[in-house]
């Protein structure tokens, strides 16, 4: 990944910080495309949520998250290359595989490399330092199903402290475009201020941040914690996806395995820093404008405009609660019309 070029002042690579913005509204965008909002997460997070709430429901969930990564991804890319974009990139298929690759790398997805494909048969990876085996093959099979134009089967091989995984032409018709139904909310203006590269514009909070392009992998320097930068609609199809298949009961099933994550992950003294850490910490990773967070004797009341993946925001919030005072709770939580999230952490009666 040398050909990656890196800004001399702050360190970020260059493509990522042209490829996107950070705005005063406690959003990322992507620059190419400003509708896609983008965040940073904790790769571990991601992973070790969806393990919590497989061992809650005592059933597994490996299916639904691939096939809700897919449509999740699927959509995406549809968005940004429409029409006489999509024939254009069935042109150049094999540089749009490794393309996709050199992403990864930039966005701490892990180390992939394209090993072979077939036009309308097959693609090939290799691949190690995943962040994620699950999100990545739903990630793959929906370029392949956009590229191809077909429906996809899944291979998965264990090779080299890595993975070979193939993803080939499908046995069975299934639905190829995707029909997610979830609401958008207008964007509030903020006044989030962030100190800035003065050649990249990427905010110098990301100098905590360490990029090995070569691994594909994020480092939090400061927390020694994985990053990874994905797309919350992305991670809402997901949710959308457990939803339809168990219920809606499962969405408090996921805002338990946040809070426990939160509570078995995060260090007390990090929040002990100052008094606008939590509100620089969403600003930093795009995750929504945190206008207000009053914590007391009766319990926390927070206020997030533009908020992304409500759900992992109210697990973040109850648990940030707990580590903090040492106590359980209950939490209530909800999204005004106008795309305004309330979360309230009451202690255990």
């Amino acid at each position: 990944m040398s050909r990656i070029k890196r800004c001399p002042y702050c360190g970020i690579p260059r493509d990522f910080a042209r490829g996107n913005v950070w705005n005063d509204d406690g959003t990322i965008t992507q620059a190419r495309n400003p509708d896609h909002r983008v965040f940073f997460y904790e790769a571990d997070g991601l992973d070790k949520l969806f393990a919590r709430v497989e061992e809650l429901v005592g059933l597994p969930l490996d299916r639904i998250i691939v096939e809700g990564k897919r449509k999740g991804s699927l959509e995406y890319i549809q968005n940004i290359y429409p029409g006489y974009k999509r024939a254009l990139l069935r042109a150049f298929r094999g540089k749009v595989y490794q393309s996709t690759a050199d992403i990864g790398a930039i966005f701490g997805l892990g180390h992939y490399e394209l090993l072979e494909f077939k036009k309308r048969e097959y693609i090939k990876v290799y691949c190690r330092n995943v962040y994620s085996l699950s999100l990545f093959s739903g990630d793959l099979i929906a370029v392949f199903n956009f590229v191809e134009g077909i429906p996809a089967d899944l291979r998965i091989e264990e090779k080299e402290n890595g993975y070979v995984v193939t993803v080939a032409r499908g046995k069975e018709y299934e639905e190829l475009v995707s029909r997610l139904d979830m609401e958008r909310y207008p964007i509030k203006p903020g006044d989030v201020k962030h100190e800035r590269c003065p050649q990249c514009d990427v905010p110098l909070d990301l100098k905590e941040y360490a990029w090995d392009l070569e691994e594909g992998v994020i480092t939090d320097t400061v927390t020694g914690r994985r990053m990874v930068f994905t797309g919350p609609r992305e991670i809402d199809a997901i949710m959308h996806e457990l939803e339809a298949e168990l219920g809606e009961e499962i969405g408090k099933t996921i805002v338990e395995a946040q809070r426990l994550y939160i509570k078995e992950t995060l260090q007390q003294a990090e929040f002990e820093r100052s008094p606008q850490y939590l509100f620089r910490q969403f600003a930093k990773r795009g995750m929504g404008n945190l206008v207000s967070f009053d914590l007391g004797d009766d319990g926390m009341r927070a206020v997030v405009e533009n908020a992304i993946v409500p759900l992992l925001l109210t697990g973040i919030l109850q648990g940030v609660y707990e580590l903090v005072t040492g106590s359980r709770s209950s939490v209530d939580y909800g999204m005004e019309r106008d795309g305004t999230f309330h979360v309230e952490v009451k202690p255990a009666s």
